[in-house]
């Protein structure tokens, strides 16, 4: 996980240190919807780690070298194992290895 505050626009580049030309699509995922505060409670922590597998899982399956994914900072610090959240409107560069799930172990099965 690289912090990157000062990114703009203009200078943001691909992994492969090419600018993308375009979009092709944009995905709306429930599994990155903001849930309520209860959601993250011990009580209901093998729902909410399905939920962050079931989007690691999408993940994998994307055809794409470079995604895009805007979401919550408590999400994402969960997702990866952080030890602190994500500042609001922040940019961060996440590599993501498919053959490792951080939350796997988590889930309950």
């Amino acid at each position: 996980v690289t912090s990157r505050p000062s990114v703009t626009l203009e200078e943001d580049i691909s992994s492969a240190g090419k600018r993308a030309a375009t979009v092709n699509r944009i995905v709306e995922l429930p599994a990155l919807a903001e849930r309520t505060p209860i959601e993250i409670l011990p009580i209901n922590h093998d729902a909410y780690t399905s939920r962050i597998a079931g989007f690691e899982k999408w993940l994998r399956e994307q055809p794409e070298d470079v995604i895009a994914i805007v979401g919550h900072s408590q999400y994402f610090k969960n997702m990866l194992g952080l030890s602190f959240k994500f500042g609001n409107c922040d940019v961060w560069e996440v590599r993501f290895d498919p053959s490792i799930s951080i939350c796997q172990r988590s889930v309950r099965t």
